[in-house]
């Protein structure tokens, strides 16, 4: 059978959210090379004792420590910016202060960054990894922007610092989505979609989504009730209807989208609006042993 370490090569830690998913999926390419691999052997390879330990962590019976993480990046012969992520993404799971995890995502995003570097610019990251410069460059987009920071500030609801406007103003340009008239010293917007590339795909649009989801919280009571809408919904659905309803949701989305675009404002000034959509199980599958 191969090396453990060798099978685990043939994966990039990078491309995932949860430790206990990058786990499963190296012992099941490890089963499906050698079939009567174990948990115990997979805990043994990894450096723990032969229990089924490792069963429990996948299956989220039990965590995985941040020591027990450096034993195994050691197993798997994990490096560099691999093995800074992956021991990162146990401390993010395990994290519980919104500060900290902020943080420590933020530091994921980077080493998944040095993980192909030819393929993602400085540029790029700094702009998927904040939630205000998509939002500056809607206000920008908006008929009567003026082409001064100033301007965007005194239009966004939320609070941002003038500065925090200027540098993202500044990065859109590098990105080519502003331009900048040295001489009349204003910025003007470069009408086109923004596209995620795939290698910040996952990261970015979940920074994104925690910051907004927290801006929704604010909003509740920080926006008067005729300019919002909150909504929830709690109730059961057959398993096999969850499929279903993402599908529903994403044609809604799609719906309201098209009200951008349908270009019928009757003179009435256009607003730049978040909606927001999540759904997501508050109960677990049944457990068919452990």
């Amino acid at each position: 059978m191969q090396k453990l370490w060798d099978i685990a090569r043939t994966l990039s830690v990078t491309d995932y959210l949860s430790y206990r998913d990058y786990l499963a999926r190296v012992y099941g390419l490890a089963k499906s090379a050698y079939v009567e691999y174990s948990y115990q052997k997979f805990a043994e390879d990894l450096g723990f004792s032969a229990t089924n330990v490792l069963r429990l962590i996948i299956k989220g019976a039990r965590p995985l420590t941040s020591k027990a993480a450096v034993r195994i990046a050691l197993s798997l012969k994990l490096s560099g910016a691999e093995r800074r992520y992956w021991t990162t993404l146990v401390k993010y799971a395990n994290a519980r202060l919104p500060d900290e995890r902020s943080k420590l995502f933020r530091l994921l995003l980077t080493y998944k960054t040095r993980r192909s570097p030819n393929e993602l610019s400085p540029e790029q990251v700094a702009f998927f990894n904040d939630w205000s410069n998509p939002v500056v460059r809607e206000v920008a987009l908006l008929p009567d922007f003026d082409g001064s920071p100033e301007w965007i500030k005194s239009r966004i609801t939320f609070p941002l610092r003038l500065e925090q406007i200027k540098q993202s103003l500044d990065l859109l340009v590098k990105l080519g989505m502003m331009s900048f008239d040295s001489h009349l010293n204003q910025y003007r917007p470069i009408r086109g979609q923004v596209e995620t590339p795939a290698e910040v795909d996952s990261l970015a649009i979940v920074s994104f989504h925690q910051r907004m989801i927290e801006i929704s919280r604010e909003a509740i009571t920080q926006i008067d009730e005729a300019e919002r809408d909150v909504r929830a919904l709690t109730m059961s659905v057959p398993s096999k209807k969850i499929p279903e309803l993402k599908a529903r949701i994403e044609e809604w989305i799609y719906e309201m989208s098209r009200l951008e675009h349908d270009g019928d404002s009757g003179g009435d000034e256009a607003r730049v609006v978040q909606i927001n959509v999540q759904m997501f199980p508050l109960s677990k599958k049944a457990r068919r042993g452990l």
